[in-house]
């Protein structure tokens, strides 16, 4: 049924009991039942697929639980279904959510992207990933760990275009107003005048919002001129919306546009921030096909492991740089899954712990998509009215429906407790009346919907029973996957992580200087202020001489 260790055929004394839990639930020996509502749990032997022994291995699984028998559950890749899906965990704090992760990251064999908003996971699992499957990355806004940069493979107008949308797009329903749209044109002009002067994007963006529009925009008319692009393609013009020496600096849509692009983009260009993006230390193929390494003298690829440490106070803050970066692995990987057709690509795990309070960008319409690209979404939430605060209603069903796979833990609020009711289905029970007439007694029963599992029940489940709905399986009742209940997982997880080193300096923009041209050409900011200042005052001063004579005239 599975590769992963076929307990099935491998322990007699498993398949039996299996055996006889399928005979005993048959028709032969339960009777036929022909109830009108007909959910049910499932039965034991309904979960074989499901099971992978009573240890946890290495391979290639989605972990939801322990089942009947001691056994393990989780999602395998199957004959004809290699794609294990996706998995959403719903389980209110202090529920289990950060053990079941632990002992999900322990055991998946491929790379994996994390994110760590407690920095618990690499704590835990880090050094455990590095000695068992490949390198481990940390992506942090302190200056420590890796580097990543996430426009290292923007070369083109049209790429400058699709990461500026990246960094200021709305997470959930909102629509962007007019000065965002605006600043995404800038934020494109700044992103080509960094390709063209061969600077890091990040760096060069940090050092343009750091300067102010006036000498951004110099600084573009200068690079402009010394290329002799023509009009149409002037930098400076892009950037500000119009000519540079026509440009009113003091124009309130100009000073709004910058003024959101600044308040967006400022937390994620500080010193420290872009130490972590002014270079990179992996790629995007190396998730799909390991990174070069050496061992045991030998080159050989292993999967990675990123680790998105942001802590949780800042999560609002760098929310563009959280967006840009999975924006641009996760599309880079489907793209690189494409083009090779899944030739020799490996499965990706993306871990969103604490989903509803650090939201993916697009993250319902990564979860109908990346499956198929080799491409798993573990994701939990608190309660169910998180991802519809997040992403809004529609696009929040339209998550839930692609999570083939949806672990609930004991529910605190009604309305999640009333939806896990009516997930798991009704089953037929009856009414019975009595009525007496005379002498007569008459006894009736009427048959009648009633939920499986009330929103009492679910409120009352323990603190290690979770209920579980995968594809087209009849829901089960399980317990919780605990990491702390296996000695090998607990001897990983005391394995240190690695030490984060201190990253270097981001590299410095020095000042551009025009070419020897024409001197009508070298235009600084401060005459072109002199002119429009004596321009202005000279308009002013004829327009106080003409009111005289009008007031005469009348």
């Amino acid at each position: 049924m599975r590769k992963m260790g076929n307990q099935l055929f491998a322990d007699p004394y498993l398949t039996a009991r299996l055996f006889l839990d399928r005979v005993t639930r048959s028709s032969l020996f339960a009777g036929a039942k022909r109830p009108i509502h007909k959910a049910r749990l499932a039965h034991n032997h309904e979960l074989a697929s499901l099971m992978l022994g009573e240890r946890p291995k290495p391979g290639t699984h989605l972990l939801i639980g322990r089942g009947p028998y001691n056994q393990i559950l989780g999602v395998t890749p199957k004959p004809g279904r290699p794609e294990l899906g996706n998995i959403a965990v719903i389980a209110p704090p202090r529920h289990g959510k950060g053990l079941h992760a632990t002992a999900q990251l322990l055991t998946w064999e491929h790379s994996a992207i994390v994110i760590d908003i407690k920095g618990e996971h690499y704590e835990r699992t880090g050094g455990a990933r590095e000695k068992r499957f490949g390198p481990t990355f940390v992506l942090s806004p302190f200056g420590t760990g890796c580097q990543f940069d996430p426009l290292e493979n923007c070369k083109t107008e049209d790429d400058c275009l699709t990461f500026a949308n990246y960094m200021l797009e709305k997470t959930g329903d909102e629509k962007a107003d007019a000065f965002i749209l605006r600043a995404q044109t800038m934020l494109t002009a700044a992103f080509m005048a960094a390709l063209k002067e061969g600077h890091p994007l990040l760096p060069y963006l940090a050092y343009l919002i750091h300067i102010g529009p006036e000498a951004a925009g110099e600084r573009l008319e200068i690079l402009s001129r010394n290329l002799a692009l023509p009009e149409d393609k002037n930098l400076a013009t892009r950037f500000l919306g119009r000519r540079f020496a026509d440009t009113d600096f003091d124009d309130r849509y100009l000073q709004n546009s910058w003024a959101n692009q600044t308040a967006l983009l400022l937390p994620i260009l500080t010193e420290t921030v872009i130490r972590s993006v002014s270079g990179s230390d992996f790629t995007i193929e190396d998730f799909l096909f390991g990174k070069t390494v050496w061992e045991n003298g030998r080159l050989v690829r292993k999967p990675i492991t990123l680790y998105l440490s942001i802590p949780e106070e800042r999560l609002k803050a760098l929310s563009p740089l959280i967006r840009l970066v999975l924006k641009t692995i996760v599309n880079g990987i489907t793209l690189l899954y494409d083009k090779r057709k899944g030739e020799g690509c490996q499965p990706v795990l993306l871990l969103a712990d604490e989903a509803g309070a650090a939201p993916i960008p697009g993250l319902p319409e990564l979860a109908a998509t990346v499956c198929g690209r080799g491409i798993s979404i573990w994701a939990c939430f608190q309660d169910l009215n998180q991802p519809k605060s997040v992403y809004g209603t529609a696009r929040a069903a339209t998550l839930l429906n692609s999570m083939e796979t949806q672990i609930f833990t004991r529910q605190s609020d009604l309305s999640s407790s009333e939806y896990v009711g009516r997930r798991l289905g009704y089953k037929s029970d009856y009414a019975h009346a009595t009525s007496v007439h005379d002498t007569q007694t008459t006894e009736s029963q009427s048959e009648q919907a009633i939920l499986l599992f009330t929103p009492q029940e679910v409120s009352e489940l323990s603190e290690t029973e979770i209920l579980c709905v995968h594809r087209n399986l009849k829901p089960f009742r399980a317990r919780r996957t605990d990491w702390r209940e296996y000695d090998d997982l607990i001897a990983l997880v005391k394995i240190p992580a690695p030490a984060l080193a201190t990253l270097a300096e981001a590299p410095q923009i020095m000042p551009l200087t025009p070419n020897h041209q024409p001197e009508p050409l070298r235009v600084t900011v401060t005459d072109l202020r002199g002119i429009r200042r004596k321009h202005h005052s000279t308009y002013a001063h004829a327009q106080d001489q003409t009111q005289p004579q009008k007031n005469r005239q009348e």
